[in-house]
């Protein structure tokens, strides 16, 4: 399953794996001497992560920005330094949380309001950017605060891309039906082709297309665009891959006009152009765009011309 993993998480410390000792003691002053992880203990387990799995997203849960917050966590400003800026061969790591919907004062110390410092930079400057670079993900709370009438406006606030079904509430109103389906319409991103030209000549076709991310997050894997041009007996002709790269294309008000030629080998006809937006690993299906006109097979049809 290599080719659909999206991100594997930065475990192994504290209860549940979840980089806090709640449930274990409520003051890290309990610990036994010597028994305490220490900073140099905490950076060698996110170390183990970054170096024995160095081609995929890793994520670390949030409690590991705690920097002498919580009294049963107390890991130090370097760990949480340390987490926000090493990376793998793939790129920096994720944050998540377990608590979607939650109004707990804390996860906002341990976020946005996270002015703790290390080498004179403060924590939140870091967290409340990592969206743009690695997925901020997680599942929601295991209570439902408010019916989780606050989850849209967590989602939009952090840049979440997704959060998980397996921990929502077993009490379903249609509230907290309603404010769970906002939030995940609210996460991710939404890209959209607003239109273009194209021009066929005698030997090449020129394409222009304008895309733009209408969603809160860029998309952190790798997907091809590919035009190709289908006959009027149904004969499909591939023209090439785009060298637009739709992997950490951000969000934006303003669409951006991508233009591109490509060979132009075909017989005298009838042609529709139409584009796809394809795994390259081969594993996924064709990515659904947030536009309308989607074909059964995921393609997109543009322009249907003479030859």
């Amino acid at each position: 399953y290599k080719d659909i993993i999206n991100s594997i998480d930065v475990r192994g410390y504290g209860n549940y794996g979840e980089w806090h000792n709640g449930g274990i003691v409520d003051l890290v002053s309990e610990i036994p001497a010597g028994a305490r992880a220490t900073t140099a203990t905490l950076k060698a387990i996110i170390d183990a992560h970054t170096q024995t799995i160095p081609n995929f997203q890793l994520s670390i849960i949030m409690t590991a920005f705690d920097a002498n917050w919580l009294q049963h966590t107390m890991t130090s400003p370097e760990v949480a330094y340390y987490a926000l800026t090493t990376s793998n061969a793939y790129g920096k790591l994720g944050w998540r949380r377990d608590n979607w919907g939650a109004t707990d004062n804390y996860i906002r110390d341990l976020l946005e309001n996270n002015t703790r410092t290390w080498n004179g930079v403060q924590l939140n400057s870091l967290i409340m950017n990592v969206w743009k670079y690695a997925p901020v993900t997680g599942e929601p709370m295991n209570n439902a605060p408010n019916d989780y009438g606050d989850m849209e406006r967590q989602v939009r606030l952090y840049h979440a891309v997704s959060f998980g079904n397996g921990n929502i509430f077993n009490t379903i109103t249609t509230a907290l039906k309603n404010n769970i389906r906002a939030g995940s319409k609210a996460a991710g991103y939404r890209i959209i082709s607003t239109g273009g030209t194209f021009t066929p000549g005698a030997t090449s076709i020129t394409i222009t297309n304008n895309w733009q991310n209408t969603g809160i997050t860029p998309i952190y894997d790798n997907w091809d665009i590919n035009y190709e041009l289908v006959s009027s007996s149904g004969s499909v002709t591939q023209l090439g891959t785009s060298s637009f790269k739709l992997r950490m294309f951000q969000p934006s008000n303003n669409a951006s006009a991508h233009t591109e030629t490509f060979p132009l080998n075909v017989p005298s006809g009838s042609y529709t152009l139409r584009m796809v937006v394809k795994d390259p690993t081969g594993y996924k299906l064709p990515l659904p765009l947030a536009i309308q006109g989607r074909n059964s097979d995921g393609s997109y049809n543009l322009k249907t011309f003479q030859r």
